[in-house]
């Protein structure tokens, strides 16, 4: 085992000799883009003349293209301008006359495409909008929000997020979670009809994946939250460090390296250490106890002492990715864990007393994934391909009693063919077949084998306007899956429409989802009927916004949710609450007011907790150079009551049903691309568990940095 954790660390050091190699200039670009581009360069009758002139052109022009934004025009056609034209500098076709010049020209021109990249870039990440729909970003979270968002996984970042709740088990760790429109069954991102999750429902949490790995993230009602992977479009070579630190010796460190290869290849790697250690604490010391219990009523509710569970873990890949000017694009990626966290133990202990006992779960998966997209068959018509295998090795050893490790592992394959046709103006149709085999060997050592065949077909209609967009998608899949013996076969089904409309946009959809099943390692039961997990799931929103006053709303429904089905999706089957058939949503939001922004997001259901709300204040404050950037942001989450509940044989949990009041603070300080944060995490230092069994640690201190290097 230690040759494989070993593996990590050698192709991290390969990368980093490769990056020290001089780089192969790609084909050189054509000066031929639209005068009208916000980053094109004008052309000159001479190669000496138009070099020089570009680069001064492409300062000039970032710096109009944020002018136009600084009233509080919309984020996204700004971004969109800055990557096309960035992909038009950067791979556009080579023409007669620049194939006669001279290599060092060539180096030249290359040179300054990447500075305009880059230039647009570092505007994206030091300049901030006003406008509430870009404050408020309803769809797509960029680079940029990733930056700020001041942590390791995407659990913080999305806590910012009108639709998530956020779930910690600890200050950091994969196990960490973030619950789109509070839906326990999924976690992170959906199960989706076309994107197979990284790793089997025991190791889910939207932090098994680390910021440094991700392009973007997607928030859309019929699908969730989906991931896309770093490097996605055309890089500027450039280096990405985090670093936290704070109690419990915690140590958080990632880091990625992103360039350009050779002509449209590209590379990242990045890697993602987290470190919290396992012990008790105590707050007795230094007089905090007495401070707060003199502002308390019921000092019961105080963080006095407890046990920080531990984190420690490894998450490293590299990908390397093709994109061609006409669309073409492919990867290749490789993926790593290395984790060991700690987990409330519900077996019952031999001295039965109140505390609760603790087990370790180790996990370490690999994951190897390749793929191609619009592969050209013909004018019209294209061909997306994916292949993908992963290894899972699932360790469990309980810390509370005598040690009796159980393993469990899993070999999952998958292979995907969609081909599509382009019809009319923006219409494309395609079908899709998928077949997926998993393997898995069950703490009891039984061998539980699984084969998965999906044939689908779908249509995408867009009808877009001067002041209008409408997107329309339909599919349909017949799931057939052979478990040992068994066979079954279930539908699945997909409607979904947007309609934008300037800046306000609406969405309906509804679904019915056939997840395959999946036995649990800790389980000895044989599959004697039950191949699926069936899922209705339906909803709509609104985004209405008017100058920088906005509103969300909001509702979903989910039924024919199985308790066996949420134990799986959760260690140990602890779940936070029942999940709700029905959820509505309230969101206003404020966008930027002399740097004041305002936000609150309420979901309501019918059952317990039946009120969940987080409302967040944040001041911005920019110099008159617009290059340094100060934040100071406040946050107050609600519960309202919750069930009651037996967990192991503690009686701690008489205080679990009472309301959750919970303020945290952050103060960040940003140079160009160089961020320095303090958070203050429980600020009433109360007595908190999102998740039954994990208390948070009462008022603690975490502070760091991160850092972009372009160049």
């Amino acid at each position: 085992m230690r040759t494989i954790c070993a593996f990590p660390g050698l192709l991290l050091l390969g990368v980093i000799h490769v990056c020290a190699l001089p780089v192969r200039p790609p084909r050189p670009v054509s000066d031929s883009i639209p005068a009208g581009d916000s980053m094109a360069a004008e052309k000159a009758p001479a190669p000496g003349k138009r070099i020089a002139d570009s680069t001064r052109s492409q300062v000039a022009t970032a710096d109009t293209v944020w002018e136009d934004t600084a009233s509080g025009d919309s984020l996204s056609l700004l971004k969109s301008r800055i990557r096309n034209a960035a992909l038009r500098s950067y791979a556009q076709k080579q023409t007669d006359q620049d194939s006669l010049r001279t290599d060092s020209l060539h180096r030249r021109e290359v040179y300054d495409s990447l500075i305009s990249i880059k230039l647009g870039y570092r505007s994206l990440y030091t300049r901030f909008a006003q406008a509430v729909d870009s404050v408020h970003d309803p769809s797509t979270l960029a680079l940029e929000e990733l930056f700020r968002a001041d942590g390791s996984g995407p659990s913080e970042l999305l806590a910012r997020q009108s639709r998530t709740l956020s779930m910690p088990r600890a200050l950091v760790a994969s196990v960490n979670r973030a619950l789109y429109y509070g839906n326990v069954l999924f976690d992170g991102a959906l199960y989706t009809f076309d994107s197979p999750t990284l790793l089997s429902r025991e190791f889910a949490g939207s932090d098994q994946y680390a910021l440094t790995e991700l392009q973007s993230l997607s928030l859309v009602n019929a699908h969730g939250i989906e991931p896309r992977y770093h490097p996605l479009h055309i890089v500027s070579p450039e280096t990405h460090f985090y670093w936290e630190n704070g109690l419990f010796s915690e140590n958080v460190f990632s880091l990625r390296f992103a360039r350009p290869i050779w002509g449209p290849v590209r590379m990242g790697v990045f890697t993602n250490f987290r470190h919290l250690a396992g012990k008790t604490f105590s707050h007795g010391r230094g007089n905090i106890i007495d401070f707060y219990d003199e502002l308390a009523p019921d000092t019961a509710l105080m963080s006095r002492r407890g046990y920080n569970p531990l984190t420690d873990e490894m998450i490293s890949g590299a990908r390397f990715s093709y994109h061609n000017q006409n669309g073409l694009a492919s990867h290749l990626a490789y993926h790593y864990t290395d984790k060991r966290n700690d987990l409330v133990d519900i077996v019952p202990r031999d001295n039965l007393d109140d505390s609760l006992g603790w087990a370790r779960l180790t996990v370490y998966a690999h994951d190897l994934d390749a793929g191609i997209a619009n592969l050209p068959l013909g004018n019209a018509a294209g061909l997306d391909g994916r292949i993908r295998a992963n290894i899972d090795v699932y360790k469990e050893s309980p810390l509370s009693r005598i040690p009796a490790l159980r393993r469990g592992e899993e070999n999952h394959f998958m292979l995907s063919l969609r081909p599509h046709l382009h019809l009319f103006a923006a219409d494309t149709a395609w079908a899709n077949y998928s077949w997926e085999s998993s393997r898995r060997r069950l703490f009891s050592r039984d061998a539980w084998r699984s084969r998965l065949h999906r044939l689908g077909a779908g249509y995408i209609s867009t009808l877009r306007g001067d002041y209008y967009a409408l997107s329309t998608s339909a599919r349909v899949e017949q799931n057939v899956a052979r478990i040992d013996a068994h066979e079954a076969a279930e539908w699945g089904w997909l409607l979904n429409s947007h309609l934008s409309i300037g800046t306000q946009s609406f969405e309906l959809f509804g679904a019915r989802r056939a997840i395959p099943y999946s036995m649990p390692f800790d389980t000895a039961r044989q599959i004697t009927s039950q191949a699926f997990d069936l899922l209705h799931h339906a909803g709509g929103e609104a985004f209405l916004n008017y100058g920088p006053v906005g509103l969300i709303a909001g509702y979903q429904y989910m039924d024919d949710v199985d308790s066996a089905t949420l134990n799986h999706n959760w260690q140990e089957g602890i779940f936070p609450y029942a999940q709700p058939n029905s959820t509505w949503l309230i969101a206003p939001v404020f966008g930027s007011w002399h740097g004041l922004r305002v936000s609150s997001r309420w979901f309501f259901s019918p059952t317990q907790p039946q009120v969940k709300s987080l409302t967040r204040l944040s001041y911005d404050i920019h110099t008159a150079r617009q290059l340094e950037h100060i934040s100071l942001d406040a946050c107050l989450h609600y519960w309202s009551r919750r069930d009651d509940l037996t967990l192991g044989q503690s009686s701690e949990w008489r205080n679990w049903r009472r309301e959750i009041w919970d303020i945290s603070l952050k103060t960040a300080f940003q140079i160009s691309t160089f961020r320095l944060f303090y958070k203050i995490d429980n600020l009433l230092n109360r007595k908190v568990a999102w998740i039954p069994g994990y208390y948070t640690p009462g008022l603690t201190f975490r502070w760091g940095f991160a850092w972009l290097i372009q160049g």
